[in-house]
């Protein structure tokens, strides 16, 4: 059998499965059933692009579009990254034609977060301002210290500080100090400057101290992220009321009442 007699099957194949592959494309933008799973629109969109199947990326954006719920910020969120990132200008028109910013549940911080930071990266101006007007600050849930920073991390970006002061409030006032250490050590990580400055004020103001353990850890937080001004008011406070963790009364303090500097044994002076 010749050399060419032994391609034949194979070009015959390759022929098949080219044949097959775009039968799928097409099946996979017009059919593919989405359920619970929208986050894998990405990386579909991303393969059929691969294959030069644009019309098929479109059609299946579209499909994904007119199909998410507008209640669910982080699925909207994460469907108008994916668009923006693949190219699907019609598609992400389309999604914003459903008006999310005014139909989603902004109870859940994190998901928000995300819808607000998409709008406001998509300089989708009116439609974050009409999302901010409905005071996600005040309706947002307070359990996860972790959503709650990235609320307040994209707030800041926004400039929407008026919005991030009331949230830090609510954050001290409705929240234990755990919560709000976990919250200040997750907002310095993220560089938020004004919301940790913020929330670090309104901490030592505000945080209850009967804990002696938390405080300490709470101050020792502080004094990493270099908030000076809070930690002599925390410490103060906790000393005033007699309630003040080993941490917080390690160096004494001076007579105007702040927190002494840290020394050690040689710079006691000498015995009589």
């Amino acid at each position: 059998m010749s050399c060419a007699e032994h391609l034949r099957p194979r070009r015959r194949s390759f022929g098949c499965t080219w044949g097959s592959g775009r039968t799928l494309s097409r099946r996979a933008g017009a059919e593919v059933d989405f359920g619970d799973r929208l986050g894998d629109v990405g990386v579909l969109l991303k393969a059929l692009r691969e294959v030069g199947a644009e019309e098929d990326a479109g059609v299946l954006s579209h499909r994904a579009a007119t199909y998410v719920n507008p209640a669910f910020p982080d699925d909207v969120a994460d469907l108008l990254e994916q668009f923006r990132r693949s190219g699907q200008h019609a598609a992400v028109t389309v999604l914003l034609s459903r008006r999310p910013e005014v139909c989603a549940d902004l109870s859940w911080p994190q998901a928000t977060a995300a819808l607000l930071r998409n709008l406001h990266d998509a300089d989708e101006t009116e439609a974050e301002a009409v999302l901010l007007g409905r005071r996600p600050e005040v309706t947002s849930e307070l359990r996860d210290a972790y959503g709650v920073a990235s609320l307040l991390h994209v707030l800041e970006d926004v400039g929407a500080h008026e919005a991030m002061t009331t949230l830090n409030r609510r954050a001290v006032a409705e929240t234990d100090i755990e919560f709000v250490t976990q919250l200040l050590d997750t907002l310095a990580e993220y560089g938020a400057d004004k919301a940790t400055a913020d929330l670090s004020l309104r901490t030592a103001n505000g945080v209850c101290t009967t804990d002696p353990a938390a405080v300490a850890l709470l101050l020792r937080l502080l004094r990493t992220i270099g908030a000076d001004e809070a930690v002599a008011i925390l410490n103060g406070r906790a000393e005033d009321h007699g309630e003040a963790a080993i941490e917080a009364r390690r160096f004494g303090r001076d007579v105007n009442g702040e927190s002494a500097r840290p020394w050690g044994w040689r710079d006691l002076p000498p015995a009589p």
